[in-house]
């Protein structure tokens, strides 16, 4: 049996905690025994992880990385400590402690590969243990990261990996475009989608009843400027004036203070507290997504959207934006629509108006089959 460890940043709602539980749900058990060790051991996802151990806290990693607000007494005092010398030393301070609980994890397991689960602080911690199969796990448009994210170069990162998965081949296409040096390692992989988890979980009770009456929309991504929701509001408005009785329904937590506000000013700004209903975060956000009519996701940029391929699964045709994977994750008019920001609107209001056509994508997303076995045989070669 082959040993595997990742590494996590948080244990949040969101896409790579979710990919990260379809794996360990879906994985051979019989074949591998997993380890995950969580920088901080925070999140509504501390619980969910089956099948595998959530090792212990590192007190001293996770006061270096975890955000200020998410710590209390003693613990944000060290946190804040951290940060200060991590400022004056370039970061060589969590980099040294990186290594220091590296090697300790190395220490109490023989593991057959190490994977730092996202690019950032995963895939730093990773490429600085001492092992043979380090694997970085790149989620995100990477473009996109490196301009409103980092900043700064982490091709010394990946040099030091044995190979990197892209969850998509746009992603893959958006990091070698950086890194061209990567060519070689860089695999484009989708992520897993444990499909009959998500249909049981589907038939729990939701806990806003959808209005029959109203042609229902559902939303579902974190609340910061690239998921875009802010503009949710505006778009509803549009919908709303052509005549349409709607329900726009948005479920995530908080990503930025600024987008939360800019979403919640927006749907004042716009008139439409009755029509735009924000639900936080969910769990389970499948029994919403199950009931909705349309699912719109109108993001700046996705590598691999987990929501579309969610709603495919269950049924629910998508209008999203051209985003760069958007042909990847959508069969434009067969499961859905993707379109610029600008005909947003209008694609939503057309299909309103024309019932016809969402009951031909439903059919269509009837014979709609998540390939995952194919998916986990790639990632087993990598191990």
């Amino acid at each position: 049996m082959k040993s595997i460890l990742f590494i996590v940043t948080y244990l949040n709602t969101g896409g790579i905690s979710r990919s990260l539980q379809n794996i360990l749900n879906g994985y051979d058990r019989s074949r591998f025994d997993v380890d995950i060790f969580a920088m901080v051991h925070q999140g509504a996802f501390k619980d969910q992880f089956k099948h595998c151990a959530l090792l212990p806290k590192d007190c001293l990693v996770e006061a270096s990385v975890a955000h200020l607000d998410q710590q209390r007494g003693l613990a944000k005092l060290l946190s804040t400590m951290l940060k200060i010398l991590d400022k004056l030393t370039g970061y060589a301070v969590q980099r040294y402690l990186f290594r220091r609980a590296g090697r300790k994890l190395l220490g109490r397991k023989q593991y057959d590969a190490v994977i730092g689960f996202s690019e950032g602080l995963p895939s730093l911690f990773v490429s600085m243990m001492n092992h043979s199969n380090k694997i970085g796990w790149i989620h995100c448009d990477y473009a996109n990261y490196m301009k409103v994210g980092r900043g700064c170069s982490e091709e010394e990162v990946y040099r030091k990996l044995k190979s990197v998965v892209c969850v998509s081949k746009y992603t893959r296409s958006s990091f070698v475009n950086i890194y061209p040096a990567m060519q070689d390692k860089a695999y484009a992989i989708y992520n897993i989608i444990d499909d009959m988890m998500m249909i049981e979980k589907s038939k729990e009770s939701a806990g806003v009843p959808f209005e029959k009456d109203f042609f229902n929309i559902i939303s579902v991504g974190r609340i910061d400027p690239v998921k875009r929701l802010s503009i949710v509001p505006e778009l509803a408005r549009k919908v709303v004036d052509s005549g349409a009785k709607i329900h726009w329904y948005v479920i995530g937590p908080k990503g930025t203070s600024a987008e939360q506000n800019l979403f919640l000013e927006n749907i004042v700004k716009y008139h439409v507290e009755d029509v735009v209903i924000p639900l936080g975060e969910k769990i389970n956000p499948y029994p919403y997504i199950t009931q909705a009519d349309l699912l719109v996701n109108p993001s700046v940029s996705e590598s691999w959207s987990y929501v579309i391929n969610e709603a495919k699964v269950l049924g629910t045709p998508v209008v999203c934006t051209d985003f760069g994977c958007a042909n990847e994750v959508v069969d434009y008019g067969e499961t859905g629509y993707y379109e610029p920001i600008e005909m947003m609107a209008d694609r939503i209001i057309w299909l309103i108006n024309n019932p016809k056509e969402l009951v031909r994508l439903k059919k269509n997303l009837g014979l709609f089959v998540y390939d995952n076995k194919s998916i986990l045989n790639k990632i087993y070669s990598l191990i």
